[in-house]
């Protein structure tokens, strides 16, 4: 989250590694959902997505489940997808609630002493 803040602010050093990293395959903890391949059966034997996310860190869960499986998660660098970020959810309170939540719900399961630390921050900075 930090790297992407200061990528978008055109931080030179930030930007210079960001673009170095994505010309190169290597293993990664995870990708993003909005484009995956995976095996049917590893799909189907972690139980698909976890419906407690709504659009938001449900891939970076898939990809945890993944990594205990024994399986590895790749970024390909040379896939190219068309995605039309932001398209799936017009920035609006709403949708704003929506992925907090599911940023919670991703530390209610896997990090579970941080949650509260985590809801504080979202209260003091106006997103919780």
């Amino acid at each position: 989250m930090v790297f992407s803040r200061l990528y978008l602010r055109k931080i030179r050093r930030i930007v210079r590694k960001m673009d170095k990293l994505s010309r190169v395959a290597r293993e990664v903890d995870w990708v993003s959902g909005a484009c995956m391949v995976i095996r049917r059966p590893d799909l189907e034997a972690v139980g698909l997505l976890d419906e407690r996310y709504f659009m938001y860190n449900e891939d970076v869960d898939l990809c945890l489940a993944m990594h205990k499986r024994g399986r590895k998660v790749f970024y390909i660098a040379g896939a190219e997808v068309l995605h039309y970020r932001g398209k799936s959810a017009a920035r609006n309170p709403e949708m704003e609630r929506l992925r907090q939540r599911s940023h919670v719900a991703y530390y209610e399961k896997h990090l579970p002493m941080w949650t509260p630390l985590l809801r504080l921050y979202l209260k003091v900075t106006g997103k919780g």
